[in-house]
């Protein structure tokens, strides 16, 4: 097993976006068994995700 760890330098830094717009998050990772990266915001808030026409809310 090797531990999860973030690689800073290829991660996304912190952002504010309007509502509406579109953004592209990265987080890369390095570990073993291949880390699981979980999104969350900072208010408790549901990330809206657009996946096809559709959206999905990820809690």
């Amino acid at each position: 097993m090797i531990p999860p760890d973030i690689i800073y330098k290829e991660t996304s830094s912190d952002m504010a976006v309007t509502e509406g717009n579109t953004v592209t998050l990265i987080c890369k990772t390095t570990g073993y068994p291949t880390p699981k990266t979980t999104w969350r915001r900072e208010d408790g808030g549901a990330i809206i995700l657009k996946t096809a026409g559709r959206d999905k809310i990820k809690g």
